[in-house]
């Protein structure tokens, strides 16, 4: 990736001779890095952040690709791999490289637990609207984005197959859930009926294109005399090419812990935050959070809304991203992990939304779940949901009856809560 980052300052690539391998040199970064100082910052300095922010990843989703894969340098790849030349006759906006070519997917999520073992299928595949004339790499026929869904349930099932031993994201004690490998491929192989019908039909953001996929505040540097202003962003060796609907498009450090506003710009969803009605008769305590919400809601919404005024790509992939289409891809890809009750009842939902998945008249649903089925799997997956549910109930007690015996005053609480070590699926103390 760094190769089509020249032109920023502080990268340099090459070719060990020594090393037998690529490398990359990376001057320091200059600046400082913005979790230090984020904190500290007004309301308008964070919304300055925000705008340099969404106008980085406008320069991602201006250049495609012409399929999805992972990049690599055209004479690394063994021979006998696939590949697809990165070269004239890509969209005007494409990038061109006659060194680099599309190569297998080396995507970090189909190499975590084990996954890297798996003898698969790993692309790529091509997008027919490019124009080559060789036919699909994925063997499964379609266009680039269907036989990529396809695909990662083929990855993650043959992942299930594989393993003498699944990781496990919680406790299954006895009289509780149990998952098994026979449920999670029974799953998956329902979803590879249905996954060439899941992507989107719109090419603005199933089309491949480079990303940074962590950006969190110490990944990104600003100038301390400047505090508004970005010096460099780091941690940008990523090579998938990946559509855009499968990256991380919001920035991690926006992210947070409680309710989120309705996504869009119009009608109720352009509304802002508001505080709770009863916020003249909280705590102090109760008050100051409420308005730290406040805010984190509002910086959230911020970048949806910038995002849709200057790159609107990454509005209509936000709102695509709260789909069952999206709900299905994503669970799907790590059913080995997490407990396939939640796809299985995403799949019971798509059968009951297939016409509105398909269109009407279009091709039979081939999956049927009988009542007695659907009975059990919806207690399946309550009990999940109450498991989960509990456990975190479990977990916010303990940390409220902590913070209640060390904290000495209201000024000590949000530090604390920003020390408990504890943190949920999705990164949040």
């Amino acid at each position: 990736m760094a190769d089509f980052f020249r032109s920023s300052p502080g990268n340099a690539v090459g070719k060990s001779k020594i090393a037998g391998a690529e490398y990359i040199v990376i001057e320091k970064a200059p600046g400082i890095e913005l979790g230090r100082v984020w904190p500290d910052l007004n309301g308008k300095e964070r919304r300055q952040i925000i705008e340099q922010l969404v106008q980085y990843q406008k320069k991602f989703t201006a250049s495609t690709f012409p399929g999805i894969g992972s990049l690599y340098y055209a004479g690394d790849l063994d021979k006998g791999l696939s590949c697809i030349p990165v070269r004239e006759n890509l969209s005007k906006n494409a990038f061109i490289c006659k060194d680099i070519v599309i190569g297998p997917i080396n995507d970090q999520r189909l190499f975590e637990q084990g996954r890297g073992d798996v003898v698969c299928d790993r692309g790529p595949c091509k997008y027919f609207a490019h124009g080559y004339d060789f036919p699909p790499l994925m063997n499964v026929g379609g266009s680039c984005m269907e036989d990529y869904v396809v695909a990662l349930g083929r990855h993650e099932m043959s992942y299930v197959r594989s393993s003498s031993k699944l990781p496990s994201p919680g406790i299954f004690g006895p009289g509780w859930y149990q998952p098994s490998a026979d449920k999670k491929i029974a799953a998956l192989e329902d979803y590879i009926k249905i996954a060439r019908y899941l992507p989107p039909n719109d090419p603005l953001v199933t089309a491949a294109v480079l990303w940074h996929d962590d950006l969190h505040s110490g990944n990104i540097f600003v100038h301390p005399d400047n505090l508004t202003q970005i010096t460099c962003i780091i941690d940008r060796q990523s090579s998938d090419t990946l559509p855009l609907i499968r990256h991380n498009i919001r920035p991690a450090f926006l992210d947070y812990e409680g309710p989120k506003l309705p996504l869009g710009i119009y009608g109720e969803a352009r509304k802002g935050p508001q505080l709770p009605a009863d916020f003249q008769k909280l705590s102090q305590g109760e008050q100051r959070e409420a308005q730290a919400l406040v805010r984190q809601q509002a910086l959230y919404k911020l970048f949806e809304m910038y995002s849709a005024a200057e790159n609107p790509n990454v509005s209509r992939a936000l709102l695509h991203r709260e789909t069952l289409r999206c709900a299905l891809i994503d669970s799907a890809a790590i059913t080995a992990y997490h407990s396939e009750p939640n796809l299985k009842a995403r799949l019971v939902d798509a059968v009951d939304a297939w016409e509105e998945l398909v269109g009407r008249g279009g091709p039979p649903c081939p999956l049927h779940y009988p009542k007695e089925e659907r009975t059990a799997q919806m207690e399946d997956f309550t009990q999940c949901a109450e498991e989960y549910s509990t456990a975190r109930q479990k977990l916010q007690t303990t940390r409220e009856e902590f913070l209640h015996l060390v904290v000495k005053h209201d000024e000590e609480r949000d530090q604390w809560i920003k020390a408990w070590p504890f943190v949920n699926d999705e990164g949040n103390q």
